[in-house]
């Protein structure tokens, strides 16, 4: 019998430690840092490239990710003018989230853009398109960490 309560006294003990031990784990630790970018990749589907005049869902032009930052995403590459797209992050399918600007026929011309808002991808609603005023090498760069997008105009398409 002395036994007994010996180990019973012994495992009140431990539970009335473990339970004053864990009073101080409940205060809320807080990460910090950010998640990786889950977007494998990133397309410009639209009518603006030589690539894809026709809005050919098979056939887009992928962006390239930034090997610094994850979150950024750049077309360097000729664009049309009176031209049209979007962003999506699939080729092959008409069914997925896309990315528009925040007002439709965004214009992209000479003028350089640094850090103008984008919409989050999205599905359905109004089809919001980036307006390519005047054609040329362009290089965009478009940031999924806080949804916004620059344009620099790097000048006239080369004559071959």
């Amino acid at each position: 019998m002395r036994r007994f309560k010996y180990i019973l006294y012994s495992l009140m003990a431990i539970c009335l430690f473990s339970i004053t031990a864990c009073e101080s784990e409940k205060d809320l630790i807080i990460l910090s840092g950010e998640l990786p970018s889950k977007v494998k990749a990133l397309y410009l589907v639209g009518n603006a490239t030589p690539k894809n005049p026709t809005w050919d869902i098979d056939n887009l032009d992928l962006l390239e990710q930034s090997e610094e930052d994850k979150f950024l995403w750049v077309y360097h590459g000729e664009l049309r003018t009176d031209s049209r797209f979007k962003l999506c992050m699939r080729t092959g399918t008409w069914a997925q989230p896309f990315i528009h600007p925040v007002a439709n026929e965004e214009p992209i011309g000479k003028d350089a853009v640094t850090g103008k808002k984008m919409q989050a991808p999205r599905l359905g609603g109004d089809d919001e398109l980036w307006a390519v005023l005047e054609g040329g090498i362009y290089t965009l760069t478009f940031n999924l960490r806080d949804f916004s997008w620059s344009s620099v105009y790097e000048g006239p398409v080369p004559q071959e």
